[in-house]
């Protein structure tokens, strides 16, 4: 399926050494790392063989690995003004990225971490955020699907939800897509090492995404 201009938000699970932001936190690299899985190329990532295809383009991986969706970080710090998904899709819409690359599709393959590390749930809030909510998941997920479909209400967003988050987050997810006119494809069944997909995994990801997509 042709999905035109594509922007991804991302934590470790969609670096790669030079094809994220400079500065950014890169998890995937093309040699072995003690105690982490690598992958030999960028075509072993899930997400490079998507872009490439014909008729589609990548304008900005926007990975950063270890970040949360929500502005607490996965140590606890304030993230709120460098590496929360929040924080680096609030930069984009304030530079027209979305209107000045005719973005057509937008990939969000968050919270992991904010699920793994325990950050604060809060309480599901679709609506009147401030920026005290959007340090806790629940509100920081359902604001950020929100202003992607404000900020780019042309552009296709679909939420890649890893497998084994706790239900709140899920539910929150799904409610969230079905208000603001999102999708949510729920990854199942993914190879891991260290708790990161490997060369199977990236590429069981890919397969559900081309499934979902049809």
């Amino acid at each position: 399926m042709k999905l035109g201009n594509i922007v991804i938000y991302g934590d470790s699970y969609s670096t790669y050494q030079n094809y994220i932001p400079e500065g950014y936190s890169c998890y995937y690299f093309p040699f072995e790392r003690e105690r982490a899985p690598f992958l030999p190329s960028v075509e072993h990532t899930w997400w490079y063989p998507i872009v490439t295809r014909e008729g589609n383009a990548l304008v900005e991986n926007n990975s950063w690995s270890g970040s949360t969706v929500c502005h607490t970080g996965r140590m606890g710090e304030d993230a709120s003004m460098t590496s929360s998904f929040i924080c680096r899709m609030e930069q984009h819409i304030a530079t027209g990225l979305f209107q000045r690359e005719k973005v057509n599709t937008i990939f969000v393959f968050g919270l992991t971490n904010d699920n793994w590390s325990d950050r604060p749930l809060g309480v599901p809030m679709y609506e009147g955020f401030e920026k005290k909510d959007l340090y806790q998941v629940l509100p920081a997920t359902a604001y950020m699907i929100k202003r992607l479909r404000e900020a780019a209400p042309e552009a296709r967003v679909i939420w890649i939800v890893n497998d084994g988050f706790k239900p709140e987050i899920n539910d929150v997810i799904r409610e969230s897509c079905a208000r603001f006119g999102a999708e949510a494809l729920f990854l199942t069944s993914v190879e891991k090492e260290v708790g990161h997909p490997n060369v199977k995994g990236m590429a069981q990801i890919t397969a559900q995404i081309d499934a979902f997509l049809g």
